[in-house]
């Protein structure tokens, strides 16, 4: 019976697949769900379902002309700031068309980023709040003149049949009880809006440097990365020339007690980090804990307040779920627990590992992060351990012409490297995974190079 269900359910799939390229969303969740309901644990299932709803939601019109940002982020109108980046993230991870290969998987990404967008941005939220509750109230007023309406129809029955005024009656009683919940609905959803007007001043106040809290800056930072996502595109990469990366993140080599690094929905780079609590099946269920950045001065504060990218530094315990997704998972994260601070972990570059550099960095970027979605990239080799007074040196690197992914120093010359002081820790976008590489012969003149993990590797560097 259960092989039966799976074939069945494999054969629903396939029309709901057929409806989503015809981009019939609303049929192609009907044969989805039903592919679920018949086998739970179908491969992409929910995946698929859940490119499904955000467009389902988004040709929703409660709004007059305005999309249902609340429907298509899936939340409550009174979540808060920590829960609208925790729900856009989470989405997110499922809907990145790195990630989801489903027709409309990449209108869906673009979607929640602009939900998202709109409803963290305060005035943004209080003028499509107050568009959303005009439009109910013209729909009770509608309504309102509908009832009037039956009111004189059944006035003007009156002299002619005793049994068409009691019907008139009943049903002139049931537009009444409709019309007044819908009034007291009004009425809820105009005081939510004003409760939460008043939250998001207070949210906004709270990234003062002075003031804001660290356990504030932990509910805001974790999601950060993703504030000002770039629009969807579908970024692909080759496969590595030498190495196989991708066996050094199978299924099988996930355990209980290790930190992984997570591609990011910024721009698909691994700046996330998750611990893993617990294993509850090699294919594939993990359960994960979220470690939050944790600023160490002002302006770091300031930066991630305004959702600029981080994958260096301290980090803290946040919210726990279980995931099923293995792809989002990049590379086995090194760190160390602080020595000072209880459930706080270092992630910082050691000696041999690659990293890629954001180039001109700036820490004024947070004063108007919107201008800074594009970056650009250098790779660089780690010379030294990161130390917490000095900082770390690096070595830079360049790809070597005719080849995807693999990359030599600019120059060779041991003393000839830099150092990136504390300060400026911030530079460091992401680890890059590589292996280290000799050839007694060389191989374009060049005896020792890195092979470069083509995933992690920002698009300006893999393309040329």
């Amino acid at each position: 019976m259960e092989h039966c269900n799976r074939e069945e359910a494999i054969i629903a799939k396939k029309m709901a697949l057929e409806k989503m390229e015809k981009r019939d969303f609303m049929g192609a969740r009907k044969y989805a769900q039903i592919a679920q309901k018949l086998c739970p644990d179908l491969e992409n299932i929910v995946q698929m379902i859940l490119v499904c709803d955000v467009h389902c939601y988004a040709a929703e019109r409660e709004c007059g002309n305005e999309m249902d940002w609340y429907k298509i982020l899936q939340i409550e109108k009174t979540a808060d700031e920590a829960s609208i980046k925790r729900q856009y993230n989470r989405l997110a991870l499922s809907l990145h068309p790195d990630k989801n290969r489903f027709p409309g998987a990449a209108d869906a990404f673009q979607l929640i980023r602009e939900a998202k967008m709109v409803l963290l941005d305060s005035e943004k939220r209080r003028w499509y709040d107050s568009v959303c509750q005009a439009e109910m109230l013209k729909k009770r007023r509608s309504k309102k003149d509908s009832v009037k309406k039956d009111s004189v129809v059944k006035d003007d029955a009156d002299d002619m049949d005793d049994g068409v005024e009691i019907d008139c009656g009943v049903k002139r009683l049931k537009n009444i009880s409709s019309f007044d919940v819908s009034a007291q609905e009004v009425d809820e959803q105009g005081k939510r809006a004003a409760k939460f007007a008043s939250k998001t001043q207070e949210n906004a106040k709270s990234c003062d440097d002075k003031s804001l809290p660290n356990v504030r800056i932990s509910e805001v930072q974790v999601y950060s990365a993703s504030g000002i996502a770039l629009d969807a595109k579908i970024l692909e990469y080759l496969a590595a020339e030498f190495n196989d990366f991708d066996a050094k993140r199978a299924k099988r080599c996930f355990g209980a007690g290790q930190v992984w690094a997570i591609y990011d929905t910024l721009d698909a780079m691994p700046r996330f980090y998750a611990l893993i609590t617990k294993v509850f099946s090699e294919d594939f269920k993990l359960q994960i804990t979220w470690l939050e950045p944790y600023p160490h001065n002002a302006n770091e504060r300031k930066w991630l307040c305004q959702g600029l990218p981080t994958s260096c530094g301290k980090f803290k315990l946040g919210y726990t779920e279980i995931i099923e997704d293995h792809a989002i998972f990049s590379h086995l994260v090194t760190w160390r627990n602080h020595v000072n601070l209880p459930n706080v972990y270092e992630v910082h570059p050691r000696r041999g590992e690659t990293w890629a550099l954001f180039k001109n960095l700036d820490f004024e970027w947070y004063q108007n992060p919107e201008r800074h979605k594009v970056y650009e990239f250098e790779v660089v080799e780690i010379l030294s351990d990161y130390d917490s007074d000095v900082g770390v040196s690096i070595m830079f690197l360049r790809k070597m012409k005719g080849f995807t992914s693999l990359f030599c120093r600019v120059k060779e010359d041991e003393v000839d490297f830099e150092v990136i002081p504390v300060k400026d820790r911030f530079r460091l976008s992401h680890r890059v995974p590589s292996v280290e590489m000799k050839c007694k012969e060389g191989l374009n003149g060049i005896k020792r190079f890195f092979e470069l993990d083509p995933a992690s590797l920002p698009h300006d560097l893999s393309s040329h």
